[in-house]
C-alpha cells in the first residue's frame, strides 16, 4: 500500500511589539491609556516575527486529502470558528507567571472555562512534575530535498493579523 496524501494545517506565535508614550496622572491610567489606543496603531509601526527559538509549531487539523477536496471549508469551519488561545505569560527569571486573558473568554460558558481550565492544568502539571510534554522540535536548516511539504494557499475567513 503507498502513502496517503495529508494536508495539515499549522500555526505559529508571533508576538508584536511596539512602544507608545501617553499622558497619565499614574502608571494604571498610563497603562489604561497605552492598551485602549493599542487598536488604532497601524500594522507598519508594530515590529516582530516568529521566534523559532522560543515557540514551536502548532499542529491545528489534519485531513487525508481525498477526504477534503474543499480545503477552505474544512479548514475555516472547524479551525476558525472554534480554535483560540489563550496566553501564558511567563517571567522566567523571577518564576512568575500570569494569565492574559482574551475577548474570546467571555464569549463562552462557565462550564467550558471550567473544563479548558482543567485540561489546561493536567497539561501544566506534566512539567511541574517532571513528565514530558509534547514538544515537536522543528528542523532548524532546510531539507535538502524539495517535496517534503508543499504549501497550499487557503483562504482566510478572518482578518490577518
Amino acid at each position: 500500500m503507498g502513502a496517503t496524501r495529508y494536508r495539515v494545517r499549522l500555526a505559529r506565535p508571533v508576538f508584536q511589539t511596539v512602544v507608545v508614550e501617553v499622558e497619565a496622572e499614574n502608571r494604571d491610567e498610563a497603562l489604561a491609556k497605552a492598551v485602549s489606543h493599542a487598536g488604532m496603531i497601524p500594522d507598519e509601526e508594530w515590529s516582530g516575527a516568529f521566534d523559532g527559538e522560543n515557540y514551536i509549531y502548532e499542529t491545528q487539523q489534519i485531513t487525508e486529502v481525498e477526504d477534503a477536496p474543499d480545503d477552505a471549508a474544512v479548514f475555516a469551519y472547524t479551525v476558525d470558528r472554534y480554535t483560540r488561545y489563550l496566553l501564558l505569560k511567563a517571567d522566567t527569571f523571577l518564576g512568575e507567571g500570569s494569565v492574559i486573558a482574551q475577548p474570546w473568554v467571555k464569549t463562552v460558558s462557565g462550564s467550558v472555562i471550567s473544563d479548558l481550565c482543567s485540561n489546561w492544568a493536567a497539561e501544566l502539571a506534566k512539567a511541574r512534575d517532571g513528565g514530558p510534554l509534547t514538544v515537536v522540535e522543528p528542523e532548524k536548516k532546510r531539507p535538502e530535498t524539495t517535496g517534503l511539504a508543499k504549501v497550499i494557499p487557503i483562504k482566510r475567513s478572518g482578518p490577518k493579523r
